[in-house]
């Protein structure tokens, strides 16, 4: 009588049990949590405006005269030292996390402001202090000004730019804007998949200037996300950012780049309830066999040749979600080790039918009654030593 109340809870206490232990440390903290954007219209806060620079009209460099025989080039604005370039990111949106393709994509706004005073107006005479140039006569502008040539280093092809903007101030500061969306490369560790931990990097550095001539500066007012700022399937965690100096092979002196790295933590939810919790019942359900002595060898094989055939179906299923990576994830393990217990019930049934030709019904029977507790403790052994092997809480 205890054996059926123990059969019963580990069938319908275990996967409860764990479906409430596995995702603990998969909860994420929601986008409200994120650092605020404010959208300021002015350059309040700005420390690389022509009114806050350390430099002034003397010490910029002149370009030479243009002429039909001389092409067009751009020089940086400072003599002696690099431009400080002011530059804020304004995530609206994360979409297509892709660990097959290790990239995701990123939509938003970013915003540049330098000085540059070679563009010094005077706005009674133009009658305005701010020069606006938009879209393609905004790009335009940008071939005969310097600026900071902005790219995405681990970008994956080219990013889509529109409702772009030029605004040159009447101090000969240049503010830089536009919307972007732009596919990038991330780096995945997948071994705790499907209740994963990943960092999504997003690298913005100039494609011409170094750190001898550019020099990067976080602005922090304009820093954040929108307010709708959501991952599917995904938790945000943390959000840092910060400027640094890198040197890849192809450059011969370092350049500034601005980093931002976004924390993220996968929603297991939906690998919980449509592949564990089926799969743990498909395994507890192959023990049945455990329970009919009486039955033919074939009847009993049949059962268990059924789970192993669902499990080896799952891998074949989840192996469209994972890339050809060279390690085992958490979810292999699990399916590894639920297809090697129930392969164990088929020698198990194989030893039991044996016994029995034998006429040694008694060692038989003993083996039945110690499969029936002895598999369910070593399959719960086995995923609690997973689950602390992975990391997992």
């Amino acid at each position: 009588m205890r054996g059926k109340w123990l059969w019963l809870f580990v069938i319908f206490g275990l996967p409860l049990l764990l479906t409430a232990l596995i995702p603990i440390s998969s909860r994420g903290r929601s986008a409200a949590s994120l650092p605020e954007f404010m959208p300021i219209a002015d350059r309040t806060g700005s420390v690389a405006d022509c009114a806050t620079v350390p430099y002034s009209t003397d010490d910029v460099v002149q370009p030479p005269e243009l002429s039909e025989e001389l092409p067009h080039f751009v020089i940086p604005p400072h003599l002696e030292g690099a431009t400080l370039v002011d530059l804020g990111l304004y995530i609206v949106g994360i979409t297509e996390i892709d660990p097959v393709s290790n990239t995701f994509s990123v939509e938003g706004f970013m915003d540049l402001i330098w000085c540059d005073p070679r563009h010094i107006f005077d706005a009674e005479v133009l009658g305005w202090d701010e020069q606006v140039y938009l879209e393609e006569v905004a790009l335009e502008e940008l071939g005969f000004i310097w600026w900071p040539d902005i790219t995405f280093p681990n970008e994956k092809g080219s990013r889509d730019r529109e409702n772009a903007q030029v605004i040159i101030y009447e101090d000969g500061t240049v503010e830089y804007q536009e919307r972007f969306a732009v596919t990038l490369e991330a780096n995945y560790d997948l071994r705790q998949f499907p209740f994963d931990r990943q960092t999504l990097p997003i690298e913005i550095e100039s494609l011409a200037w170094s750190e001898e001539f550019l020099e990067f500066h976080i602005a922090e007012g304009k820093v954040g996300f929108s307010e709708e700022f959501e991952i599917p399937e995904w938790n945000t965690e943390s959000v840092t950012t910060h400027i640094e100096s890198v040197q890849e092979i192809r450059d011969t002196e370092p350049f500034s780049e601005f980093m931002m790295e976004i924390e993220v933590t996968r929603n297991p939810g939906f690998y919980i309830w449509k592949v564990f919790l089926p799969l743990m019942l498909i395994v507890m359900l192959s023990w049945s066999v455990f329970w009919t002595l009486e039955e033919p060898l074939p009847d009993s094989l049949a059962i268990s040749f059924t789970g192993i055939l669902t499990v080896v179906a799952y891998q074949f299923v989840l192996g469209d979600s994972l890339p050809r990576i060279p390690y085992i994830t958490f979810m292999d393990a699990v399916l590894m080790f639920s297809f090697v217990l129930m392969a164990a019930t088929i020698g198990e049934n194989i030893l039991v039918h044996i016994l029995k030709l034998e006429d040694r019904v008694e060692a038989a029977q003993r083996i039945e009654v110690i499969s029936r507790y002895a598999f369910p403790a070593i399959y719960v052994t086995a995923l609690v030593i997973m689950v602390i092997t992975f990391g997992i809480i």
